[in-house]
C-alpha cells in the first residue's frame, strides 16, 4: 500500500510538467484500422509490442500513415533472427531503446515512465517470457493497462494480460515487481513512407536481446522463448503436486500446449513417452518456433498421423521414424534424436563444452549420439547421477517435460 500511495504522490507531482496524468496514450479510434496488434507468430511478442509503441508516437507525431507501420515492415530493422528484439533501432526516424529497471521501485519508475512517454513503453517479464506495451496508469483505481499482443487489440487491466501467468494468482503489483527492462521512443523525426529505417549496431553485446541468461550476451547464446498458449490453472493436474521436482516443467509444457493430460485429469509423470507423443512435441515446437502456423487438425485416421507427416516433410525425423510403432515407447536416445531435430543449430548454441566420447555409454560418430551430444552442449540435457545418458531406457514424462522446457527457453538451459 505504501508503494500504491507513493505512486500517486509521484504522478500528481508529473502532473505539473507531463502530459495530463491519466490521460490516455491509447489510439485504437483511430481510422478503422486499431492501433493495436496480435503478434505473428510464438516468440514475437516483443516485436509486436514495438510496433505499438512506434504505431503511437507516430500518430503523436502527426503522421498519417501510421497504419504502414506493421511487423513485416519494420521486422527487418528491429529484430534479428535468432535473437530477438534489437536493444536499440530506428525506423521512420523513430528511435527506439533499450533499460532495464533499477529494480528499487518499479511501481513509481513505471508511473514516471508513462508520463514522460505518453506513448507508452514496452515492458518485459523474463520469468513468464512475454512483452506488453504498457498504456498508462489510473491513479483513481491504481491500475496499470497495457495492450497485450497475445490476447488481444483492445486496452486490459495489466492484471489480465499474459503477464498474469507469472505465478497462479498473481496480483499486479507481483506483476509489476516482475518486469525487467523496458523499451522506449528515445527521439521522434517521423518519415512518412516504407523503407525508411536504420539498424544501430546489429551484433553487438548490447543490441540484441529476448533476455540472453545471466552473465551471456545476446551474440553468444540467441534467446529462445516460445511464447505460452493458454494458461494453467491450480490443480489442472490431480496429480501433480506443487512441491513435486517436476511442477514447473509441466506447468510449462502445458502452457505452451507441448504436453496435455489424459482424460482423467491426471499428468502421470511416472508414464513412459511414447514415439508418437515424442514427434508430436518436436512437431509443435518447431511449428512455434518458426511460427508458420501450421494446422494439425485432420478429419479421421490415427490421431498422431498430421505430427508424423510434418516432421518427416520439416526434417524433423527421417524415414525410420515415419514408419515406425508409433505407440512403442520411445528410448531416451530416440527421444533426443527427434526432439533434436526440432530447433535449429541457432537455437542450441552451446553453453557447455562436451567433447565427443566425453558421454561413456554414447557414441558421438551416429546420428543419434551426435543429436545428443548437440543437446548436452546446448544444456537441454543433462545426464544422470551417474554421469552417464542410458540411452536405451525410457523417459518419463515428468523428465521429458524438463528436457522440453529447456527447449522452449533458453534461460532454463543446464550449464554443467
Amino acid at each position: 500500500m505504501i508503494k500504491r500511495v507513493t505512486g500517486v504522490i509521484v504522478a500528481l507531482c508529473l502532473m505539473l510538467t507531463a502530459v495530463p496524468f491519466g490521460a490516455s496514450a491509447v489510439y485504437a479510434d483511430s481510422g478503422s484500422e486499431p492501433v493495436f496488434v496480435t503478434q505473428e507468430g510464438s516468440g514475437k511478442c516483443t516485436l509486436a509490442s514495438a510496433v505499438m509503441l512506434v504505431r503511437q508516437k507516430a500518430i503523436l507525431c502527426g503522421a498519417e500513415d501510421w497504419v504502414s507501420i506493421t511487423q513485416s515492415s519494420m521486422r527487418p530493422y528491429a529484430w534479428l533472427e535468432g535473437a530477438g528484439l534489437l536493444h536499440s533501432f530506428s525506423y521512420r526516424g523513430i528511435s527506439v531503446s533499450y533499460k532495464d529497471l533499477t529494480g528499487g521501485d518499479n511501481w513509481n519508475e513505471l508511473i514516471s515512465l508513462l508520463n514522460r512517454y505518453p506513448e507508452g513503453v514496452v515492458i518485459y517479464e523474463r520469468s513468464v517470457p512475454h512483452a506488453v506495451l504498457l498504456t498508462r496508469y489510473d491513479a483513481q483505481t491504481e491500475t496499470f493497462y497495457c495492450a497485450d499482443p497475445a490476447l488481444s487489440t483492445v486496452e486490459m487491466p495489466l492484471e489480465e494480460s499474459w503477464l498474469r501467468t507469472l505465478k497462479v494468482n498473481a496480483t499486479e503489483e507481483e506483476i509489476v515487481d516482475a518486469i525487467d527492462c523496458y523499451w522506449y521512443v528515445s527521439s521522434c523525426s517521423y518519415e512518412s513512407g516504407s523503407g525508411s529505417g536504420i539498424i544501430t549496431g546489429t551484433g553487438s553485446e548490447d543490441d540484441v536481446i529476448t533476455a540472453p541468461p545471466s552473465g551471456q550476451t545476446g551474440t553468444e547464446t540467441p534467446a529462445v522463448r516460445l511464447d505460452p498458449v493458454r494458461s494453467y490453472t491450480s490443480g489442472q493436474f490431480s496429480d501433480v503436486a506443487g512441491d513435486e521436482w517436476y511442477f514447473d516443467y509441466a506447468k510449462s509444457a502445458y502452457e505452451l500446449g507441448l504436453m496435455n493430460g489424459d482424460d482423467a485429469g491426471n499428468f502421470n509423470a511416472s508414464g513412459s513417452m511414447t514415439l508418437a507423443e515424442t514427434i508430436t512435441i518436436a512437431a509443435r515446437i518447431h511449428s512455434l518456433y518458426t511460427g508458420n502456423g501450421h494446422d494439425f487438425s485432420q478429419t479421421g485416421g490415427q490421431w498422431y498421423q498430421p505430427y508424423v507427416d510434418y516432421a518427416y516433410e520439416q526434417g524433423i525425423i527421417s524415414g525410420k521414424y515415419k514408419n515406425a510403432n508409433m505407440n512403442a515407447q520411445a528410448a531416451r536416445l530416440e527421444f533426443a534424436e527427434i526432439l533434436g531435430g526440432a530447433l535449429p543449430d541457432e537455437a542450441l548454441a552451446e553453453i557447455n563444452e562436451i567433447s565427443d566420447g566425453t558421454i561413456s555409454d554414447v557414441s558421438s560418430v551416429s546420428d543419434a549420439g551426435q543429436a545428443v551430444y548437440r543437446l548436452y552442449r546446448a544444456g537441454v540435457l543433462t545426464g544422470s547421477d551417474d554421469g552417464k545418458f542410458h540411452p536405451s531406457d525410457s523417459i518419463s514424462r515428468a523428465e521429458a517435460a524438463a528436457v522440453i522446457t529447456r527447449m522452449a527457453d533458453s534461460t532454463l538451459r543446464t550449464e554443467l
